[in-house]
């Protein structure tokens, strides 16, 4: 089903439709009774079929590990040859980095510090070395929430209680949901992010380690142009709206980008 709604959205695009493969936390596979230790597993699995599906012409048959099909035989076809762009969000799973090096998918990353989100980018430019190519600013974007209004002092108060209320009650969760036992491999355990399980997080404090940009639009132009150089990326996802922050907000919030922040990042 995958394979077949990610082409026919890359058809009625006109090819601009990027695919985001992202396994998910913990939670997701409890709440649909898959463990989550078979998630790293599923995953590649998963992406295998797809994107086989994507560029074989079929019909063919596909019996793996978890996903068994006796006729794969795909319509439409990708309008993009030989397939749509392939995104790899991550928190900063080691093995997940690895593997979207490996493949040479764009990594990003999502939520961090951006000294965080630095180190994960030089991991993951590491890890291309070892596949024996040099990763390109192009393969690294990073998601972060951003919110503009005409002064820094405004943009806080209103930003507040929207960006406290999506990192302290609905992002927060316990580290046996998040990352339950078998999830994930020892070495990514190092990398939990702490706004994820630690002490609740004010929006200050979100702000300047640079998790999220909340600003006038010189103050967000500034930040953002400085956190690009620091960790080499030059895709920015943002999220325009979150927590509780009502359409109205957003609405602004988005002409505000639109307006005086692209158009200069741009330029």
């Amino acid at each position: 089903n995958i394979a077949e709604e990610f082409a026919m959205l890359d058809n009625i695009s006109g090819g601009r439709f990027i695919a985001g493969f992202v396994r998910g936390i913990g939670a997701e596979y409890h709440s649909t009774g898959v463990n989550p230790a078979e998630s790293l597993a599923r995953f590649q699995e998963a992406h295998d079929l797809i994107v086989r599906a994507w560029t074989e012409i079929g019909p063919f048959e596909f019996d793996g590990e978890f996903y068994h099909h006796k006729y794969v035989n795909l319509w439409p076809r990708p309008f993009q040859n030989p397939h749509p762009p392939i995104w790899v969000p991550s928190q900063g799973s080691a093995e997940t980095i690895a593997w979207a090096a490996k493949h040479r998918y764009t990594y990003c990353q999502t939520l961090g510090a951006i000294k965080t989100v630095a180190g994960f980018f030089n991991q993951y430019r590491e890890e291309a070395e070892k596949s024996g190519y040099e990763a390109s600013w192009d393969q690294c974007a990073w998601s972060t929430t951003i919110y503009v209004a005409e002064t820094d002092e405004k943009a806080i108060n209103e930003a507040r209680p929207h960006i406290e209320a999506l990192q302290n009650e609905f992002l927060r969760m316990p580290l046996e949901m998040l990352l339950p036992p078998g999830y994930t491999s020892l070495e990514s355990y190092k990398h939990i992010q702490p706004e994820m399980i630690g002490k609740p997080q004010t929006i200050e404090s979100l702000n300047d380690a640079g998790v999220i940009i909340i600003g006038s639009p010189n103050t967000v132009r500034e930040r953002l142009a400085e956190y690009q150089q620091l960790a080499g990326f030059n895709t920015a996802l943002v999220k325009t709206q979150f927590g509780t922050l009502p359409a109205d907000m957003t609405r602004n919030n988005m002409d505000a980008i639109a307006e005086e922040i692209f158009p200069q990042m741009q330029s």
